[in-house]
């Protein structure tokens, strides 16, 4: 609890399920950063003894700092992408919360197809915003727009494909960036 705001977390070993609560409480940044910044809070009956189920039995309210901290090692992967070409803007829909102001919007290219040789074209535009802690909105350049009708990738093509570099964008917790990869928009 910081404040009149409190995190309550029900996990199973679930990073992602925290990010995601974290990305909901932006005053929050520093729980799970330090071992001096995050703490774990059971309530009265948290546990109970079911041999002997009486009031007496029943665990009290305790504060514990962790003894050590796991840093997450996973990073964000983008599950699908849409391009919308007369809005000039490109969608990238993550896994995991993501943090806007860490995008590299170079790292990103856009290709005709998933060959090698396919005509490539790099996202040039600076500006990235958020429209869910979840996804990204990249508005396209009108260079961007341009290179891509010149490399053949139109509204009407039935694949476009976008590779991305490692570095593209980072995590919420910011301690992790993206895994590389290449995958197609249909």
């Amino acid at each position: 609890t910081i404040g009149d705001r409190s995190l309550y977390l029900y996990m199973y070993r679930d990073l992602s399920r925290l990010k995601r609560l974290l990305a909901l409480y932006e005053d929050l940044p520093a729980i799970g950063k330090s071992i001096n910044t995050t703490y774990i809070v059971s309530l009265d009956g948290f546990i109970q003894d079911c041999a002997f189920p009486d009031p007496a039995n029943t665990a009290s309210m305790i504060i514990k700092q962790p003894d050590r901290l796991i840093l997450d090692s996973t990073g964000p992967r983008i599950l699908s992408f849409d391009l919308d070409k007369e809005l000039r803007n490109l969608y990238l829909y993550f896994d995991e919360p993501v943090d806007s102001s860490t995008v590299n919007n170079s790292a990103y290219v856009l290709l005709a197809s998933a060959n090698a040789t396919a005509k490539r074209v790099p996202i040039t535009s600076k500006l990235a915003v958020h429209e869910t802690p979840y996804d990204l909105i990249i508005n396209l350049s009108t260079s961007d727009t341009n290179s891509l009708l010149a490399a053949g990738i139109s509204k009407d093509s039935n694949k476009i494909y976008m590779m991305h570099s490692g570095g593209a964008v980072s995590d919420i917790i910011g301690s992790v960036p993206a895994v590389p990869g290449i995958g197609p928009y249909v």
